[in-house]
């Protein structure tokens, strides 16, 4: 076949060709299938891939739209499996990360859109939508009383708190056609939008150092992503804070302490996530490893041996005589010395 040229009669029969087989005639696709050295040779005599395809009748609006269609119903067709299989097709169910057929709200993404996307996309499988769907219906007067319940419960009613603790809620007002904006939903229940944001404004620079300082007495993990991660709010607003003010980043707000406060220098940061890496139950179980061993329990033998260990019980300001108690160890007044008795 090398040196055989192809003329552009047998480029048009071999689009109708892979047509007719149904071959997804799309620039991407068509270059996969056993068609790509007629679509190689198109450049000879068409400008395009499009008029190509329009020298064969068709027009490459109409093909990818045909090959959309095919990938709709076949999605469609596995949402009525998944239904068929008992699977719990609520879009709230979905979303969780252990649900094996998450993937199928993911695929609804490409042919539907709007606020109601996954109704539609169960509505056109033929599946009965009330009974699928499971969110609450919320209106005005639900999204009030919740807001009056978190503030009686004294909890953050701002916009960044109630995202992050009840996505729901937040949600319910974004798509609630009665308000034009969140504050509009703090006015109907009764608070003053500028107080609230006002309660979530970033703290200052002293009072992020007198929050690093008590977490450093409290010999708290500093490590920002534990942080974020955690579920203390006021943790989190002191590290995003700290970002702020400090080039958004948090290792700046630290070294910043250790420098003006304590009057260390270097990287302060650095030493904190060094000494978090051993917390005081990680630091007995391991004690307990090396005793059972019957190596000496000596503060000499652990400075040469093992010198992260001991120094470890000396950051979270431990006595040698209460790491040792709390290992299991016992102190032999005769021998003068800790033993540890298996």
């Amino acid at each position: 076949m090398h040196g055989i040229k192809i003329t552009r009669e047998e480029i048009v029969s071999a689009i109708k060709e892979a047509y007719e087989k149904g071959l997804d005639l799309r620039t991407s696709k068509v270059q996969q299938s056993r068609y790509r050295r007629f679509y190689r040779s198109h450049r000879y005599y068409f400008d395009s891939w499009s008029e190509a395809l329009k020298a064969a009748g068709f027009s490459y609006f109409g093909v990818a739209n045909s090959a959309k269609e095919e990938k709709r119903m076949e999605f469609l067709s596995m949402l009525r499996d998944a239904y068929q299989a008992g699977a719990d097709l609520s879009s709230w169910t979905l979303q969780r990360k252990d649900n094996p057929y998450r993937t199928l709200r993911y695929r609804a993404e490409p042919f539907y859109k709007g606020r109601f996307f996954w109704e539609d996309a169960l509505r056109d499988a033929g599946l009965p939508v009330n009974k699928i769907v499971k969110q609450k219906r919320w209106d005005k007067s639900k999204i009030r009383e919740r807001l009056l319940e978190r503030a009686w419960k004294n909890k953050p009613i701002n916009c960044a708190a109630v995202k992050v603790d009840e996505p729901d809620l937040y949600k319910a007002v974004c798509n609630c056609s009665d308000f034009a904006s969140y504050d509009d939903a703090l006015e109907f229940s009764g608070f003053d939008p500028k107080k609230i944001r006002m309660s979530g404004k970033s703290l200052g620079y002293d009072e992020i150092m007198d929050g690093i300082s008590r977490m450093d007495h409290e010999r708290s993990n500093l490590n920002e992503g534990d942080i974020l991660d955690g579920d203390d709010r006021k943790l989190v607003r002191l590290v995003w804070s700290a970002r702020r003010r400090f080039g958004g980043q948090w290792a700046g707000a630290v070294n910043a302490y250790g420098r003006k406060v304590l009057g260390v220098n270097g990287d302060y940061y650095d030493y904190f996530r060094k000494r978090n890496r051993w917390r005081p139950a990680k630091i007995i179980a391991r004690l307990k490893t090396i005793a059972s061993t019957g190596v000496p329990l000596t503060t000499a033998h652990f400075s040469e041996h093992h010198p992260d260990l001991l120094h470890a019980v000396y950051n979270w300001r431990m006595s040698w005589g209460k790491a040792m108690k709390q290992c299991g160890a016992r102190y032999d007044t005769e021998r003068r010395r800790w033993v540890y008795d298996k």
